[in-house]
């Protein structure tokens, strides 16, 4: 990082820092040169003095024995043997372009990068992001340099050019970021923390023009990389093709990409009624609210499904200490065990055009009380929400040492695809949204209260959203692991379904066997469960008897990853219909070193 260019820009000084891309009536064009996308370039091809002067990489340089320059064109004060465009009135030469631009509107960068820096892609390339301190409220800081051709790799694969930028923050922070290209490319950008290049990503992207720019919330303090490249390289990355990307180039300049950093301050809280649903818009930037719900009440956001553009977004849901939740999708839920004003921020997910448009509803909600699961089952029938994307909420009692398993599904005529999540008192969420039954075990003694969320698990439309909902279970005995149980002849045993053992991943390489014995032919659910904030992310397999011959396998339940930070996302789920009557084997292992508690659920479906 080359420290010495760092200095501070005063708020407002926006348009002095960037290089405006249109120059209107103001740009006036000497002799042999004339305007093109803004600019005065040179005439080409560009006359030169042929007596005294050559050409040479597009500018005329004075033979041996001294020379003159051609028409539209003057020496270099800075260099006699170089010919520079002559400007007109109005405007400058831009030493680092060498371009005429208008008066006033040269790129003036803080920090550049230079070729040294180059492998700082973390993201695809394991590269080391170039640090830069975020500068103090209403300052800013610009940016700049170079995206290229693709990288070629040793194995001969091509990965596009992306930039990465490093800096801290040391509380809840409000950017404001506008991204400009120089020569040639659409600049496009987003910031994610440092150590997870694909969580909590917060998106400036416009497909259409050179510019993009939008503010964005980050929840805490800690480390974070802004990635920068063209918006092609963004194309190609979301649609799974990495290693392509257009070539893109800086000609004759230092830097083809500038883009400044301001840091703003933190706005006032709205207070949002619990009595009345807040219907708001990502236009403008991020929305700050309060809430005060009472306990054991929800609160709940998401888009509206008649939302003109692009749905995805991201809400932060965040208490004094800075606790912090984000909805990938435009929903998201949440509710406290105790007396707490809630801050609320609605942030859009990504600056893409036409989802600037999306509206969303943020809520209080009072669960419906189910009651307390007896060994009779809770059932209701013929449920109703309003809309595809709405849901409805349940308040469920659970004794100790019990197993049990909550089913939603449509009855004839409904238009709906019922899903359904678990979260404990405080809305940290056990199960993520399944459209399968969804199995909880409650370890311990007394009672826990649980909250039941059903939702549309597609939101493709219809006219009748009716479900029934179904709690069964009783109480179960969970096995804990013995160690050592890292090979198939050492696993840990457990008689008969359901099944519950308890076990902990230590480090990457800690696995758990686990002895299963079916009596019959059984269709069998495998799921791995913690508690909310447990953090252990787990690949669960299933093996014959031997441990040789996989059956199944999955990493991360719904196929989504850990990558939107939710930890329930990180658990693992096996639906195995027909399993022939034997032994089988089902191995817990935490290949990304997330070490943690777990519980193994084993049933039939």
């Amino acid at each position: 990082m080359m420290r010495s260019f760092v200095a501070f820009l005063a708020a407002g000084s926006l348009a002095a820092a960037l290089l405006v891309a249109g120059c209107g009536d103001k740009l006036e064009c000497g002799a042999g040169t004339h305007s093109s996308g803004g600019f005065c370039v040179q005439d080409n091809p560009m006359t030169c003095d042929t007596n005294t002067a050559e050409l040479v990489e597009g500018v005329c340089v004075a033979k041996p024995g001294g020379g003159t320059c051609g028409p539209g064109t003057k020496q270099n004060p800075a260099n006699p043997e170089e010919c520079i465009p002559d400007c007109g009135a109005g405007t400058s030469l831009d030493p680092i372009t060498k371009k005429c631009v208008p008066d006033g509107a040269l790129v003036q960068p803080n920090v550049v990068e230079k070729p040294s820096d180059e492998d700082n892609d973390p993201m695809n390339q394991g590269g080391v992001p170039i640090n830069f301190t975020l500068p103090g409220l209403g300052q800013s800081i610009t940016l700049a340099g170079v995206i290229g051709a693709p990288i070629e790799d040793a194995d001969g694969n091509l990965w596009a050019d992306f930039d990465g930028w490093k800096f801290s923050t040391t509380g809840p922070t409000l950017l404001e970021i506008e991204g400009l290209d120089v020569s040639h490319i659409r600049t496009a950008f987003f910031i994610s923390p440092a150590d997870d290049v694909y969580a909590l990503e917060r998106f400036g992207f416009n497909g259409e023009a050179d510019q993009a720019h939008r503010k964005l919330f980050l929840p805490s303090s800690g480390d974070w990389v802004l990635m920068i490249s063209d918006a092609d390289n963004f194309n190609a990355l979301w649609n799974g093709n990495v290693g392509y990307a257009t070539p893109v180039g800086a000609d004759d300049a230092t830097f083809n990409y500038a883009v400044t950093v301001r840091n703003l301050a933190l706005p006032g809280f709205d207070n949002l009624a619990p009595a009345t649903p807040m219907v708001g818009s990502y236009e403008g930037g991020p929305r700050f609210y309060s809430i005060a719900p009472t306990i054991g009440q929800v609160v709940e956001f998401w888009n509206l499904p008649d939302s003109p553009g692009d749905v995805w977004a991201a809400t932060a849901f965040y208490s004094p200490e800075s606790t912090y939740r984000r909805s990938a999708y435009g929903s998201l839920t949440l509710a406290r065990g105790s007396a707490e004003t809630l801050f609320f921020v609605a942030d859009l997910y990504g600056a893409m055009g036409s989802n600037l448009g999306v509206t969303y509803e943020a809520k209080v909600i009072t669960p419906e009380d189910l009651g307390a699961l007896t060994g009779t089952a809770l059932t209701r029938t013929t449920v109703t929400i309003a809309a595809a994307g709405d849901s409805k909420y349940y308040k469920l009692t659970v004794a100790g040492n019990a197993l049990i398993s909550v089913a939603a599904t449509a009855p004839t005529g409904s238009d709906m695809t019922p899903a359904v999540a678990l979260y404990d008192s405080a809305m940290g969420a056990i199960m993520p949204l399944t459209a399968d039954p969804a199995p909880l075990y409650r370890p311990g003694t007394g009672t826990v209260e649980y909250i039941v969320r059903v939702t549309d698990a597609d939101g493709l439309g219809g006219s009748t959203y009716t479900f029934d909902l179904a709690v069964t279970g009783g109480p179960v005995t969970a096995t804990a692991e013995v160690e050592p149980n890292e090979t198939a002849g050492t696993a840990t045993a457990g008689t008969g379904l359901p099944l519950v053992f308890t076990g902990s991943l230590a480090s990457a390489t800690d696995k758990d066997y686990y002895q299963i014995t079916l009596s019959a032919t059984a269709d069998l659910l495998l799921l791995t469960s913690a508690a909310a904030t447990s953090g252990v992310d787990t690949l669960l397999q299933l093996y014959d008897s031997t441990g040789t011959t996989k059956i199944a396998e999955n990493d991360d339940i719904n196929g989504l990853g850990c990558a939107f930070g939710y930890p329930e996302y990180c658990l693992s789920r096996i639906d195995q219909a027909s399993l022939a009557a034997g032994t089988y084997l089902a191995v817990v292992t935490g290949p990304y070193d997330t070490p943690g508690n777990y519980q193994l659920i084993v049933m039939a479906e």
